[in-house]
């Protein structure tokens, strides 16, 4: 697989920053990264009391050859509570792109 530089990529990072753990990458190589509690079907596992066990994934678009095409999207699996983007709930199974500095809620607005 191709190494990319930490700083071609896109990152997700917990709020409030104390919270856990490093950055998580989105890696440029990856079409689709999949978040919920499930951990065998889950490239990240996140837990919390409004997480579903497939919770959502990120779906990368452009090409990852180039890092400044591409762009990402996340969609909500259609869980009980959903998915939020800046505190708004998203649409189930459609994938919403993002903006650098959007802020993502599993399972909670905020």
């Amino acid at each position: 697989s191709m190494a990319f530089q930490p700083d071609q990529c896109w990152y997700l990072e917990r709020v409030p920053i104390h919270m856990e753990g490093p950055a998580y990458l989105l890696q440029n190589a990856k079409e689709i990264v999949s978040f919920g509690r499930r951990v065998t079907t889950n490239d990240k596992v996140c837990n919390g009391p409004n997480v579903s066990r497939n919770h959502l994934k990120f779906v990368r678009c452009g090409n990852p050859l180039d890092w400044q095409t591409v762009r990402w999207s996340v969609m909500d699996l259609g869980g009980m509570v959903g998915t939020f983007v800046n505190t708004s709930k998203i649409d189930p199974n459609n994938p919403f792109g993002l903006n650098c500095g959007d802020l993502i809620g599993v399972g909670c607005p905020e």
